[in-house]
């Protein structure tokens, strides 16, 4: 299995403290400027990225006597990852896998549970992949509830929860409006490191919640309700906080014994068009580079008839 190529992670650098297993869209989601993460190694043929370049910015004014623990670099956060970060807890995420180019892993460890090809993913195959973060929420993480549960065992679990009408509205407007881009089959394999390995884990996510391959919003709903039925039913209640959107870092802090930050209120902020503006953003950016390599290969081509027939 391409995971195998990992070097193993043992022991881990740090403990798995919080698996927030609640659905996407259960929480708003909130905007950051910071540098995100260094990529893992790739999977053959893909190359290990570039390093990001060393910031330029002035060094930061001297820390606090009793700082927490420094908060990892990532953009665009989900509300509950920016919390937990603000609580000195590094959080996986979607966009984490997007930094780290392991779409391709989740991509595999998906299809080994739910597809029975290859050997599922346990501890030390996440390991691999989260050995550094100390908490986990949504996708792909929250596919794997149980597996999580089982690999850290001692992790408070957060189960964050929103009313079901608001919930379909939001995932209509941003989760399920990108399903509908269907020329993402078309461009999507331009970019072999990145967008293609996302793209594919992305539609078999929906293509498992809704039953097949099309937008089944009952389904959907089922699959929500179901989700959330499972978790109540195996994570014991001291292990288990249920957080609305509303609930504030009060609660949070609380639950994980942690002190209130003080300096700002529980971020809610990016709507479902900024999400979506910057997926067309993303869209376009592959747009251009398919038309890009079309353009160099039919070049290529035209010059090699050209040559043949007048040169040749």
């Amino acid at each position: 299995m391409l995971i195998d190529a990992l070097p193993p992670v043992s022991p881990r650098p740090v403990p798995m403290k919080v698996l927030a297993l609640g659905m996407s869209r259960t929480g708003t989601m909130c905007a950051s400027s910071l540098p995100h993460s260094n990529p893992l190694p790739q999977p053959s043929p893909q190359p290990s990225p570039h390093p990001a370049p060393a910031s330029s910015s002035p060094a930061p004014p001297a820390p606090p006597a009793h700082p927490r623990p420094p908060q990892p670099p990532t953009k665009h956060r989900s509300a509950m990852q920016h919390a937990l970060q603000k609580l000195g807890l590094k959080t996986y995420h979607m966009v984490e896998a997007g930094h780290t180019r392991t779409f391709t892993y989740w991509y595999e460890a998906l299809r080994a549970k739910y597809a029975g090809e290859g050997r599922p993913y346990q501890r030390a195959e996440f390991d691999k992949l989260l050995g550094e973060y100390s908490a986990i929420t949504d996708i792909p993480c929250i596919l794997f509830a149980d597996e999580l549960l089982a690999a850290y065992p001692d992790a408070l679990v957060i189960l964050t929860e929103r009313d079901e009408a608001s919930w379909l509205v939001s995932m209509e407007k941003t989760i399920l409006e990108l399903w509908r881009w269907k020329s993402w089959d078309y461009f999507a394999p331009f970019d072999p490191k990145l967008i293609a390995p996302f793209w594919k884990t992305y539609k078999y996510i929906l293509h498992l919640w809704c039953g097949g391959p099309t937008t089944n919003k009952t389904r959907l709903l089922q699959t929500y309700r179901e989700h959330y039925a499972h978790i109540r039913s195996v994570v014991p209640r001291e292990r288990l906080l249920e957080f609305r959107r509303g609930d504030g870092y009060k609660q949070l802090c609380e639950f994980l014994g942690e002190e209130v930050p003080g300096e700002e209120d529980y971020p809610h902020v990016n709507r479902p068009d900024e999400i979506i503006g910057r997926l067309r953003v993303i869209y376009w950016v592959t747009v251009a580079m398919a038309v890009a390599k079309i353009g160099g290969a039919v070049a290529v081509a035209g010059g090699a008839v050209w040559y043949a027939k007048y040169r040749g």
